[in-house]
C-alpha cells in the first residue's frame, strides 16, 4: 500500500506510434471505443455534449455523461 487511505497506487506510460490527430480523432469519437476497448459495450450520442455509455466491468453498468 502506498498511501494513507489504504489503496494501491498503479502508474503505467504507452508509447503510441501514430501522428497526433489521429489519436485524437480516435479518443474524442466515443461511438468508436468498443472496437478497441473490449469491455465497452456501446456509447450512443444524445448530443453534442451527452452520451450514453454501457460497459461490462464486473457486471452490467449504464450511465449518462
Amino acid at each position: 500500500m502506498t498511501d494513507t487511505q489504504g489503496m494501491a497506487e498503479h502508474r503505467a506510460s504507452v508509447t503510441v506510434n501514430a501522428p497526433v490527430h489521429q489519436v485524437y480523432g480516435l479518443f474524442t469519437h466515443f461511438n468508436d471505443f468498443p472496437k478497441f476497448m473490449s469491455f465497452v459495450k456501446e456509447v450512443t450520442y444524445y448530443d453534442e455534449q451527452r452520451s450514453h455509455w454501457v460497459a461490462e466491468i464486473a457486471g452490467r453498468h449504464e450511465w449518462d455523461a
